[in-house]
């Protein structure tokens, strides 16, 4: 007789991972559907990339207090609370940490949607060049970005203070 196998279990031999994956993978579903409950449309920017957050930070949304998790959903959507605003932090802490990261998430998502919505864009060789060459330019400039910015750390003094 076959032996009767958990559905983890056998989910898990079906897809080649361990069981605990498959435990973890449908705990990440649930906290998921579990914050979309609270705030709509949350589970799609994660998913997008719009919204990045840890496994970890999602799933602890199951074993959080009810009261607590509208705050912590809040912290995944990088809304801070009232006591945070409070301490003082220069607009490039604000830029770097809020501005520069939703605008990296907000193309992704553009670029994400496009590719969903035109699948010709990434299918049909008569547009395939195109779309390679606004990746090849989004690559050449973050490149040139990346060089300026481990040049900045790898000399004495910051770029500021050389221009003067």
């Amino acid at each position: 007789p076959e032996e009767k196998l958990k559905t983890s279990e056998r989910i898990a031999k079906e897809i080649g991972k361990s069981e605990k994956h498959v435990r973890r993978a449908e705990q990440y579903a649930q906290a998921l559907d579990l914050a979309d409950s609270i705030c709509p449309g949350i589970k799609k920017d994660i998913l997008s990339g719009f919204i990045t957050t840890t496994n970890k930070d999602i799933i602890a949304l199951l074993k959080a207090d009810k009261e607590d998790l509208p705050d912590m959903i809040d912290e995944l959507r990088g809304i801070k609370k009232k006591e945070d605003e409070e301490k003082t932090h220069s607009i490039e802490d604000s830029v770097a940490d809020v501005s520069m990261v939703g605008n990296a998430n907000m193309f992704i998502s553009s670029m994400n949607n496009f590719l969903s919505r035109f699948p010709k864009l990434r299918l049909d060789p008569a547009y395939i060049p195109r779309t390679l060459s606004v990746i090849e330019a989004v690559r050449d400039y973050l490149n040139e970005i990346e060089k300026d910015l481990l040049d900045a750390l790898n000399t004495d003094k910051p770029q500021s203070e050389q221009e003067l």
